[in-house]
Parts: structure tokens; sequence; C-alpha cells
């Protein structure tokens, strides 16, 4: 009986997860064959189009996720990706290397960036909030200025991962680092500790400083395995405080994080911060496909975004309401046949 249960209630975890980006997926699947002049959505090649805009997305999400769980928002994480884009792709080009030395380069650039603004941060001891408005105006002029503002390119085999299969192969691997430093060690552990206990996590003499470290170090490494699918997969990446790229970047793993934080209840966050991420690419793709303005797209993305985290918040009293009707129908039928 109880692994009956337990099958149930896995089955139950699952459904609940995979619902939003399957749901998201029927909705402009059907849209797209009903709206006169929407284009086409839901082939195998347009599906594989945002598994692929997905892993850059994800891996910016895991990036942000461990700090800003922590209540460590980094507004500059955005530019540094696009600096570590433009330093590593220059670098490696310089010293004639080829994909995996670029990769070298790009983790090695993302890295001390991490670094930078972790200890920033443990050293000054102010809200990284405002660390990190500095720091993205500092890592935007120094992508702006450096080769005097040329973009950085990446063609040919030297943009091998950010296509496939490399590109999922890599989205693999990083997962897998995620799920092990945050759910399978002793940092993981700590870092839930000092997260949802400080003070008691420190009487324990849990080193905070040293994991707070070790989260902005990930957070480098994250950041620069990004870049490496980014520049491989755009070719060409730039430093224009007029497109504002960057923040874009950014914004977009907001969504996934808190979707992924959600979905946790029901699934690993590892693997509810993809699905967060591919669902709200699957949203973009069908809001375009369904030909709806530029400024739209942003309103219905957000829309989506407070009915997801609503529906989730509420997600008990939902159930609870449910099993009440169900009680009260039992009951009605009861006294019916009495």
């Amino acid at each position: 009986m109880s692994n009956r249960k337990s099958a149930k209630s896995i089955i139950s975890s699952i459904a609940q997860v995979i619902v939003w980006p399957i749901g998201v997926y029927l909705i402009f699947f059907i849209l797209c064959r009903v709206l006169p002049g929407a284009g086409a959505f839901g082939s195998v090649n347009s599906v594989k189009m945002v598994l692929t805009q997905a892993v850059p997305t994800t891996m910016m999400a895991w990036a942000m996720s461990g700090n800003m769980m922590s209540k460590r928002w980094d507004f500059s994480v955005g530019n540094m990706m696009i600096l570590t884009c433009l330093l590593g792709v220059g670098t490696g080009k310089s010293l004639g290397f080829g994909p995996w030395g670029m990769m070298v380069c790009i983790l090695f650039f993302g890295t001390v960036f991490g670094l930078v603004n972790g200890i920033l941060y443990v050293t000054l001891k102010i809200p990284m909030l405002l660390i990190s408005v500095g720091m993205m105006k500092i890592y935007e002029f120094i992508g702006y200025i450096y080769n005097k503002g040329q973009p950085a390119e990446l063609r040919g085999s030297k943009a091998m991962f950010g296509h496939e299969p490399w590109i999922f192969i890599l989205l693999v691997v990083m997962g897998l680092v995620y799920y092990m430093v945050y759910s399978r060690s002793s940092f993981g552990r700590n870092y839930y500790a000092l997260r949802d206990g400080q003070a008691i996590a420190v009487n324990n003499n849990i080193d905070e400083r040293r994991n707070t470290l070790v989260c902005f170090l990930i957070l480098g490494i994250f950041v620069g395995m990004a870049a490496v699918c980014y520049s491989g997969m755009s070719g060409i990446v730039e430093s224009s405080p007029t497109q504002n790229n960057s923040m874009n970047l950014m914004c977009n793993a907001f969504a996934p994080i808190f979707m992924g934080r959600y979905l946790s209840k029901h699934i690993n966050i590892t693997a509810g911060i993809f699905i967060g991420t591919l669902t709200m690419k699957l949203l973009t793709s069908g809001i375009i496909a369904v030909g709806l303005p530029s400024p739209m797209q942003s309103v219905a993305s957000g829309a989506f975004l407070i009915l997801f985290m609503g529906i989730s918040a509420n997600q008990d009293r939902m159930n609870d309401w449910a099993a009440r009707k169900k009680l009260a129908a039992q009951i009605q039928k009861a006294t019916t046949l009495s």
C-alpha cells in the first residue's frame, strides 16, 4: 500500500512540474492554428531552437540562484557575462587557442569576476545590491573600451559549444555539477543552513564568510559557462550601453529562478530551474509566433509569472478546497442514500 502511495506521489509531483511547459506549448500550438495570420509554432526545429536558447539562460539562472536565494541580489551578472565573453574570446584568439582553450579562457575570466564580486561583498560589508550596481557600470565600461569597442566574434569550430550536441552536453554536465554542489555536498548543507537560519548556523561553527565566497566562485564558473554557450550560439558579442543586452540576459534568468524554487517542492531545484527556463522560452516563442507586438511580450511574460506564483503560493489552499468539496459531496451522497 505504501509503495502505491509513493508511486502515486511521484507521478503527481512530476505532473505538477511538466504541466507548465506542456501547457504553454499546447496553448500556443492551438492558437497558432486558429488565429489568422499567426506564424508557425511547435515544429521539431522550433522546439530544438527553444531548447538551444534555453541553455545559456539556464546556466545564468543556476549562477544567480545561490546568491539570490540568500538575498544577495547581484545586478552586475549580465555585464559580467558580456565582459567575460569579450575578454575570453579576445585572449583565446590572441593565443591561437582552439575551442577547448577558448573555453578555458572564458571560464577563467568568469571565475575571476565572480570572486571579485565576492571579495568586495565580504570585505566592504555593504549590501550586494549597492556593490552590484557599481560593478555593473564598471564591467560595462571595461567592455565598451576593450579592443576599442569592437565586438568579439566566434566562428567555425571555435563556436562548437554553442551548437548541438555540445551545448546540450554542457547543459547536462553543469546541471550535474550544480546538483552535486548544492544538494550533495557539505557546502550545500552549510549553504541551506545559513540561508534558513543564519544565527543558528554561525553558532554551530559554520564559516559564513567562506560559504559566501564559494557561492560567488560558483556564480563566476556558471557565468563563464553561460558565456561559452552564448558566444558560440550568437557568433558575435558586443558591449552596447544603448542596446542594454546585458540587462536582458540577467532579467531573463529571474523568472526561472522563482519558478525553480516553487517547483522544488516537487522536484530538485536543479531541474526546476531548467523547467522554468524552458517554460519561459516556450512562452516567448509562442508570443512571437502569435504576432503580439514587442511591448506586449513583456506584459504577457510578467502576467504569466504572476499567474504561476499565485497558483503555486495558493496550492495548499486549492488542495484543501478540493478536499472539502469532495468530502461534502460524499456526506451529501451518504445522507441521500440513508
